[in-house]
């Protein structure tokens, strides 16, 4: 293997940090290229790739931003419909004469441009896999349910094309990797977490309850919505998004509840200061989120968790002792009422003291130098191989 190898790295909107996929694609950049890695992104939308040596931007038609949802979502279905040839053929030119070790794929988004990229290059492909399908909900709204279903079963074979054709694929969690090989069984796979936060001081407990994250139905929003609503002594609730279908709601019922507070934006840099001020957060995510990054955070930062037992949430709050779980697969009536009871009773739950053992082994698992020592150790052996 050579000192310096080189690798195309193939992701989406890393510009513009607008969930937990492009947080994380970031980190895994500027660790390949501080352990002296040459990595030139080729990046889905956005006016402002991340640069490391070189950066390939291509544009969706129709005025679309792959950060956008709806962008997110014409970027998965257009591989299926063959529209992302044009952005293959622009990287393609802007690499000219570039030799690489590797292309790796980032996220589901990119899939159908990463294999048709190996392909071309006739490079080993290394795929992240995060969203592995048959479910896939990006965007709720906007098309009919027939078209829908007919677009998402166009886009499964792509992904599944894409992970099938990987030399090697890197799992979020082992909920994650299960799913996976139900769905393209294969290549061989490595779990590898992805890293929590640091935090930067002492929290102390915080009050009320917050959530983070896409306002949807499957991050489990119409039920905590639902549950604030019925609590007979709510606890003030905050929400940290204004993005997904239900912001309207969330809107229509912070004016009409007192109680309900929406916050303004804020960058990732800022939200250790945003969880610190409440003392639990609820992610009651209704489909198997692979490894949900507002819980990671939480849990990094001492808050109290009230969650689903869905995808990866059971391997983040293993071990953690403020936490209670509610139960969303038997229907939304159980789990509004769950969580209706969990937020009514917080201190029965919600003040227990971490284990300080249990948090020492989250923290190295979710360490910075754990993720990359996992993906390097992948990276390197699939270079060596070729």
């Amino acid at each position: 293997m050579s000192a310096e190898p080189r690798v195309l790295f193939v992701c989406h909107y890393l510009h513009h940090v607008v969930g937990g996929a492009e947080i994380i694609a970031r980190k895994v950049v500027e660790g390949l290229g501080e352990a002296g890695w040459r990595v030139d992104t080729a990046v889905l939308g956005g006016p402002d790739p991340v640069q490391v040596n070189r950066s390939v931007e291509w544009r969706l038609p129709f005025g679309l931003r792959a950060g956008s949802l709806r962008g997110k979502q014409f970027a998965i279905y257009a591989g299926s419909l063959g529209i992302d040839a044009s952005a293959v053929r622009q990287i393609l030119r802007a690499i000219e004469g570039v030799k690489y070790n590797l292309v790796v794929v980032h996220d589901t988004v990119s899939a159908g441009v990463g294999v048709r990229l190996a392909r071309a290059l006739g490079l080993p492909l290394v795929s992240f896999v995060y969203e592995p399908l048959p479910r896939l909900s990006p965007v709720q709204g906007g098309v009919g349910d027939p078209l829908l279903r007919v677009l998402t079963a166009r886009a499964n074979a792509v992904i599944r094309d894409a992970v099938r054709h990987a030399r090697h694929r890197i799992a979020a969690s082992r909920d994650t990797l299960r799913r996976l090989e139900g769905f393209a069984p294969g290549p061989p796979s490595t779990v590898v977490y992805n890293s929590a936060p640091e935090p930067t001081r002492p929290h102390g407990r915080g009050e009320g309850l917050l959530f983070v994250g896409r306002l949807s139905r499957e991050k489990g929003f119409d039920l905590v919505l639902e549950a604030w609503r019925r609590c007979p002594n709510r606890p003030p609730l905050s929400i940290a998004s204004l993005d997904g279908p239900m912001a309207g709601e969330a809107r229509a019922v912070a004016t009409s509840l007192p109680g309900l507070q929406l916050l303004p934006p804020v960058p990732p840099s800022g939200m250790e200061e945003v969880y610190a001020r409440h003392q639990v957060v609820v992610a009651p995510s209704a489909w198997p989120d692979p490894l949900p990054g507002a819980v990671l955070e939480a849990r990094a930062f001492g808050r109290s968790l009230l969650v689903s037992r869905l995808g990866g949430i059971p391997e983040i709050v293993e071990g953690y002792r403020p936490v209670r779980t509610v139960d969303v697969e038997s229907g939304s009536g159980k789990a509004v009422q769950e969580l209706s009871e969990a937020m009514a009773d917080l201190d029965s739950w919600a003040t227990v003291a971490p284990d300080p053992a249990a948090e020492q082994a989250f923290r190295s698992r979710h360490s910075l130098r754990t993720q990359m020592d996992g993906i390097l150790a992948v990276l390197k052996a699939q270079v060596a191989r070729s």
